[in-house]
């Protein structure tokens, strides 16, 4: 997800973000159901 953010071809690029930042978009999950995929919240990960 951060490469996809990053990609300026992308349809949800993220702009000139921090590593930082894309990242914690990257844990959103609005970017995963946006796009039909599972997402597990951080605390239910293992």
């Amino acid at each position: 997800m951060v490469a996809r953010l990053a990609d300026p071809a992308y349809e949800y690029f993220y702009g000139e973000a921090s590593p930082e930042d894309l990242a914690a978009k990257a844990d959103d999950c609005d970017c995963y159901t946006a796009v039909n995929v599972f997402w597990v919240p951080e605390d239910a990960r293992w």
